[in-house]
């Protein structure tokens, strides 16, 4: 469908810059916001396994820490706080996205 909508946007004379606008952009945002939906829970993981390794303060190091002496209630908090870190970035991104992309709003029924 996008190659007959470039085809169109093509015979009405329309600039590089307005099927850009109007065409590349709006058929690339899906995939932009699925990559930072990806790459924001990412991030979580990655700085905590950057902790683990060489760091004296932060999450990971009190996860480290807390494995070290059993102090479960102290583990499990740190794991609480990063799934709440995570879904607070995911819910950002899909705020945003809702934002960019109006006519995107599909419900999923589960």
């Amino acid at each position: 469908m996008e190659e007959d909508l470039l085809n169109l946007v093509r015979y009405l004379n329309a600039s590089k810059l307005q099927v850009f606008i109007k065409i590349r952009i709006p058929n690339s945002l899906p995939y932009i916001f699925a990559g930072l939906k990806i790459s924001t829970t990412m991030c979580v993981v990655g700085a905590i396994v950057g902790e683990f390794m060489a760091s004296e303060k932060g999450l990971g190091y009190l996860i480290r820490d807390a494995q070290a002496f059993i102090d479960m209630p102290t583990m499990f908090a740190c794991l609480i706080l990063l799934s709440v870190m995570g879904l607070f970035l995911f819910s950002c991104i899909q705020i945003i996205e809702k934002l960019c992309m109006p006519w995107n709003n599909r419900k999923v029924h589960v």
